[in-house]
């Protein structure tokens, strides 16, 4: 029976019963593939996404276009890896696929795969890395996976294994109980008291967003209310609108992005429009949650009285870890009074469904990392973590993985293809006999690799893929020599949770410069969103500050830092002119385009800065300190005395101290100073302003 033949029996015999949503992997060459894909070709008679597939020409997107489909439902999915694979990508597909439903991935033999010209290299291998002479260890691990899952069926050359994951019928009356209490809750906010925002979270498949729909439809039925949705796409609220539709009888207007029942509306928002809005509605609802800034989301959070948040839990549908670790701390510092709920029944798929365990287990998403208590720091050593290791030893590679994920907002399936395969990044770790307890990730950067284009990068007229500090630092200071140089970016430094708080960072962070120093390495640097814990880490650490972004990032909401280490003679005298430079660019910003940079960070950068001693008239000063002179008349003296003093001892980590960067060095308004401080208008402003001289002078 050739292949053709028994993958059509099996995909029959498997749509004759219930099962669990499986994967199927059909690996082999393109000619072969091509010649027994018919009884894939024909899955399409039903719901089919094509994902970089050139076969079809309905419901066929690019990989990198995957996050447009994240919220909607297909009978099957199938992914042709010939035409490149992302680890994102794949994980958070796999969502998408409805219950008794499969994912099919086909891809070439495993034995050749990590040797396949992967047209999504070009994506991950930074600029002067050979794309001919990379291999993809990823694809060896992820084939060992398929093996290893006895869930997943394989369709080779040679054979077929093919297991039916058949689900047991499951008699559970409490499937919908959880649910049943979220759409209450929903409701429930959304009548209650202003102010008293509600989270929901959920693993995929947990009904969250049929929740929404479904909490809508009873409000649209109760009374007159207007219910605004948004998300980053229209797309990803499909299915709060199709349950909410079959909820409602009588619906006046109808389409994908608006219900109407009565004078009640449920329509859907684009972000960017729930912030130039003056209009509010009765309730908000905000889907996906997690892939939208958190910088925007704590502005739609502060405009809008009753709001609904809905986030998926895990980070691979955007940035689920930062949402998880920044935005609740947020919450809970704004609105301690604010309600959770956490869903954690499946509704769109079985218990214990296969597809999903084969991926929260393959991406290490679903183990938790168990350490042992660490009694002293005798019996630690540094070393380097070989990919081929990685690759070979998969408990190792959980824990470095596990270790990330927990530290780290931003880490994603996509990083741990990178752990493997990524030629200029390499792990280092902190090691007790048997337990990984740091580790710290860096990225090569600069070198001869951009020796022919420094003078592009310097004035600005060209951009290459990776280098991201080197070419950054190098455009902004016009300094062409400095993205020749050598250099180590961290990218991601993680310690244990049982064991942070005692110096292993900075333990590590000497080990990692003695490393470089052998290896030649001039310049190491971080780049990481600013806020004052991580300033005090890298201070403490040696590291100089010689970059802020103008505005907040997207996956974090902070703004973007760079700090560096120099390591060798001729790197030391020009991070000299970087932090002279970078000294004088932030003094002259604070007042223009970083007015809005947090105060407490622009007080960390401002101690950071060499001081400046002003000479100043002290009698003008005293005089308005003692309410004989108008502050209009001594503002220039004013800063002059507050920025020769700004570091001293007496103020620091003081109100008064954050008062003063607030409005003499940053110019914030008398409006937002009250606000911020908590003060009634001008009056008090001012008396602030004296109390804090007073106590600097």
């Amino acid at each position: 029976m050739n292949s053709a033949s028994q993958l059509s029996i099996w995909l029959q015999n498997r749509n004759e019963q219930k099962c669990h949503r499986q994967l199927l992997v059909i690996s082999g060459s393109k000619e072969w593939l091509s010649k027994n894909i018919g009884p894939i070709i024909n899955l399409t008679s039903e719901d089919t996404l094509w994902v970089g597939s050139s076969l079809l020409d309905t419901k066929s997107i690019k990989i990198k276009d995957y996050r447009s489909k994240l919220g909607q439902e297909y009978n099957n999915l199938v992914l042709d890896c010939f035409e490149g694979f992302r680890a994102n990508a794949a994980i958070a597909l796999s969502g998408t696929v409805r219950s008794n439903g499969l994912m099919v991935m086909l891809c070439p033999d495993f034995k050749n795969w990590k040797t396949f010209p992967d047209p999504e290299n070009a994506n991950r291998i930074s600029y002067g890395i050979k794309q001919l002479n990379v291999v993809n260890l990823f694809y060896d691990y992820l084939s060992d996976a398929f093996c290893n899952d006895s869930s997943v069926a394989i369709l080779t050359e040679q054979s077929f294994r093919s297991p039916i994951c058949a689900s047991r019928i499951e008699q559970i009356t409490n499937q919908f109980i959880e649910q049943e209490n979220a759409i209450q809750l929903i409701c429930k906010h959304a009548e209650g008291r202003a102010n008293r925002p509600l989270l929901l979270t959920a693993d995929r498949g947990r009904g969250k967003s049929s929740a929404l729909g479904l909490a809508a439809a009873k409000l649209m039925q109760k009374a007159s209310i207007t219910i605004w949705i948004s998300a980053p796409l229209v797309g990803n609220t499909e299915q709060v609108f199709k349950h909410a539709s079959k909820s409602l009888p009588g619906i006046i207007k109808h389409n994908k992005s608006s219900l109407k029942l009565a004078t009640s509306t449920l329509t859907f928002k684009p972000v960017d429009q729930l912030l130039l809005t003056e209009e509010l509605p009765n309730v908000l609802f905000i889907d996906e949650a997690a892939a939208i800034p958190i910088h925007i989301l704590m502005k739609i959070f502060q405009k809008f009285p009753r709001i609904i948040f809905s986030s998926t839990s895990h980070g691979y549908e955007g940035s689920g870890r930062g949402f998880e670790i920044k935005f609740t701390r947020q919450l809970e510092k704004q609105k301690p009074n604010y309600k959770r709920v956490h869903l954690r029944q499946p509704i769109r798929w079985h218990n214990e469904d296969a597809l999903e365990n084969f991926w929260f287990n393959t991406m290490f998403y679903g183990q938790q990392a168990k350490h042992n208590k660490l009694k002293d720091f005798q019996n630690i050593n540094f070393r380097k973590l070989e990919k081929s290791e990685l690759l070979q030893n998969t408990g190792t590679l959980r824990q470095v993985f596990r270790l990330l994920l927990n530290a780290h907002y931003q880490t994603s399936p996509d990083d741990l293809q990178r752990i493997l395969d990524s030629p200029d990044q390499h792990s280092f770790a902190l090691m007790t006999e048997n337990e990984i307890i740091g580790v710290v990730q860096i990225i090569e950067e600069g070198g001869k690799e951009l020796a022919l284009i420094k003078n592009e990068i310097a004035n600005c007229n060209r951009r290459v893929k990776g280098h991201l500090v080197s070419q950054q630092l190098t455009s902004q200071y016009n300094i062409p020599a400095l993205c020749t140089l050598k250099q180590w970016r961290i990218s991601r430094i993680a310690i244990c949770p049982n064991y942070q708080r005692r110096g292993l960072g900075q333990i590590l962070m000497t080990h990692l410069e003695s490393e470089a120093l052998k290896q030649n390495i001039s310049f190491i640097s971080a780049a990481f969103g600013a806020n004052t814990e991580i300033f005090n880490f890298w201070k403490q650490a040696g590291f100089s500050f010689v970059h802020l972004g103008q505005k907040p990032e997207v996956s974090s909401g902070e703004y973007s830092c760079i700090c560096i280490k120099a390591i060798d003679t001729l790197s030391k005298d020009i991070a000299k002119i970087l932090n002279r430079d970078f000294s004088e660019e932030l003094r002259f910003n604070l007042n223009k385009t970083l007015r809005n940079l947090p105060t407490d960070i622009a007080l960390a950068l401002l101690l950071n800065l060499p001081t400046i001693k002003h000479s100043y008239n002290q009698c003008k000063v005293q005089q308005f300190l003692l309410d004989n002179r108008q502050l209009s008349t001594c503002l220039r003296d004013i800063y002059l005395a507050v920025s020769s003093n700004i570091s001293n001892k007496s103020i620091t980590n003081t109100k008064e101290a954050l008062f003063l960067t607030a409005m003499v060095f940053q110019s914030k308004t008398y409006k937002q100073l009250a606000e911020e401080f908590n003060l009634t208008g001008k009056k008090q402003v001012e008396a602030m302003l004296k109390q804090s001289v007073l106590k600097l002078v």
